[in-house]
């Protein structure tokens, strides 16, 4: 049985007042941020690490998906990477789906680090590096401050609009914002992976981005000792001609709110991916392989889906739905990794089993209605956790749908500080603006 203890009321210094805050420095806090920035707000950016970028630099990502049809600030970053050989354009091969990977790229994710600071700090951005959100203060159903805790202690922030973009959706999970966590019978959350990056592996090696490919690569592994718990284990080229990501792991019922759990899924996939190489090293090929680095965190494909104002379903992507409010076409189709281990080990049996749920989707449009939040005024979301099911959530949570879901909800939070008015208002007063000023933007509709 836990004891408690209480601890006692303190007065805290609001340090900050600024238009929008946005929670977390990842692909679609940063775009938030920038957005809001250059339409006008004084933004203040809130990360954990020392960093921007998220799960793109700590996590090591490395391989941008449903790029086709993205410009505007993904368009920025490409350009700036190019600038310090920190980009390789790598097109997903065709998979038998609507998916277009014409415009998929590998980057540096020193390189991204570096070009995502100069982007924000050229906007004037204010960042708290090192600084999680603890607590947000609510009246009247709108946010006035949140609570932050860092190297100078615990501090409050006050601001007039909130954008959510910390992927496991802390901010409105403060603010009582309401939600949905995982499959919708189970609760069952798609595994979690540790991404790291190798050299030494054989010059004709290819990336395996397709069935056939990653099902060798597992049998590659096997060979050598190695069963993979990810049986369809991802290795792509980056920029750096002697480097190359890999997805080699799965662990299953990581919850985002389970910090024991998070802590040990990492400590056993770092363990994986290190034994798994060692093995692989008693093949000639890969003699030399090494592992050169594993990401500061595991990544995490899922955490809390917070309901919005339009609430983004399965049948939308089967049916390709469009909107009169939409911020960007998601190509992507379903991508549901197995939930448990014995699900992935029966996929695996069958080989060319793979993660679509037997869904077909149709390329469909993003609403800015799921990202603004049904519950708070002032809230709004972008990345993983905005508005949808399960299984749509498993299609759009990518990062090149991250992106314009921060750049649109940048723009709708400075507009909305701009008119004093809610995000939901904003839209309301504003008929087709927000789809108008993507397409401005260069994005596909």
């Amino acid at each position: 049985m836990h004891k408690k203890i209480f601890e006692l009321e303190h007065e805290l210094p609001v340090t900050l007042d600024c238009d929008v805050i946005v929670a977390g420095g990842g692909p679609a806090g940063f775009s938030a941020a920038l957005s809001a920035a250059r339409s006008g707000a004084s933004v203040t950016l809130i990360e954990l690490g020392g960093a921007l970028g998220g799960v793109w630099t700590q996590g090591l990502l490395s391989y941008i998906l449903d790029a086709h049809g993205k410009s505007g600030i993904l368009d920025e970053i490409v350009a700036e990477l190019k600038l310090v050989q920190g980009y390789l354009h790598t097109p997903h091969p065709p998979n038998g789906t609507s998916y277009i990977g014409d415009s998929d790229w590998t980057y540096d994710s020193e390189a991204m680090k570096f070009v995502l600071e100069k982007l924000v700090t050229n906007a004037n951005i204010h960042i708290e590096y090192h600084s999680r959100v603890v607590n947000a203060f609510v009246k009247n159903k709108s946010i006035t401050h949140v609570v932050i805790e860092n190297n100078s202690g615990r501090s409050a922030i006050a601001a007039k609009q909130f954008i959510d973009a910390s992927g496991n959706g802390d901010l409105g999970f403060f603010a009582g914002a309401s939600y949905e966590i995982g499959h919708p019978q189970s609760g069952e959350v798609q595994p979690a992976t540790l991404v790291a990056i190798i050299s030494g592996f054989p010059e004709n090696m290819e990336n395996t981005l397709q069935g056939d490919l990653k099902i060798a690569l597992h049998q590659k592994f096997a060979k050598y000792g190695s069963e993979l718990s990810y049986r369809r284990p991802v290795f792509v080229r980056l920029p750096h001609p002697n480097l190359a990501a890999v997805f080699l792991n799965h662990q299953y019922s990581v919850s985002h709110d389970d910090n024991t759990g998070i802590t040990r899924a990492t400590i056993e996939a770092r363990e994986e991916v290190f034994k798994a190489i060692e093995n692989i090293r008693k093949d000639p090929e890969w003699s030399q392989a090494r592992v050169v680095q594993t990401a500061n965190f595991i990544g995490l494909r899922e955490g809390r889906r917070l309901n919005g104002l339009y609430r983004l379903s399965v049948s939308d992507l089967q049916n390709g739905a469009k909107f009169e409010d939409a911020i960007c076409l998601v190509h992507l189709p379903v991508d549901l990794h197995s939930v448990n281990k014995a699900a992935e080990e029966a996929a695996g049996k069958k080989e060319t089993t793979s993660y679509n749920a037997g869904l077909t989707a149709k390329p469909y449009q993003i609403p800015a209605r799921s990202l603004i939040s049904a519950d708070v005024d002032n809230l709004m979301m972008a990345g993983r956790c905005v508005s949808g099911d399960f299984y749509a959530h498993a299609s759009y949570r990518v990062t090149g749908n991250s992106v314009p879901m921060g750049e649109a909800a940048g723009f709708i939070a400075a507009k909305s500080v701009a008119q004093k008015v809610t995000p939901s208002q904003y839209l309301e007063l504003n008929p087709g603006a927000i789809t108008a000023e993507m397409a401005g933007r260069g994005y596909l509709l």
